[in-house]
């Protein structure tokens, strides 16, 4: 594979980590919003199920991330190996920076799904 084909791929699975991380605040804001404007239907069974759906949709979401990751990592790999320069301190902040907030997204959509069931049942 060429250089300029592994730039092209990298840039893809790139793209597609962006669209992932996308759908996934798309889908936290979405629950947000939900539970804030319907939190009077909120049941106890309700809750539960919505959580529960939002923990497994983030943890699919979450390993459709890392496993394009590990590609990313693979191609960066590749390019360096036939000479390209990356900035490993860069790469590693941002992947840093994704995950805490993705961590922090999660729980704070989960805390806000409670707040909205507990502030229902006063």
């Amino acid at each position: 594979m060429s250089i300029a084909e592994t730039y092209e791929i990298y840039y893809v699975v790139l793209a597609t980590m962006d669209q992932i991380f996308q759908f996934w605040l798309s889908a936290s804001f979405a629950v947000i919003l939900t539970s804030y404007f319907a939190s009077e239907m909120l049941t106890r069974w309700i809750f539960w199920l919505v959580s529960a759906s939002y923990v497994l949709f983030s943890v699919l979401l979450g390993t459709r991330y890392f496993l394009a990751g590990a590609k990313l990592v693979e191609l960066r790999d590749r390019l360096m190996a036939a000479g390209e320069h990356f900035d490993p301190t860069l790469v590693s902040s941002i992947a840093l920076y994704t995950l805490l907030l993705y961590i922090i997204g999660v729980i704070g959509t989960l805390s806000y799904l409670r707040y909205s069931y507990r502030r229902h049942l006063t």
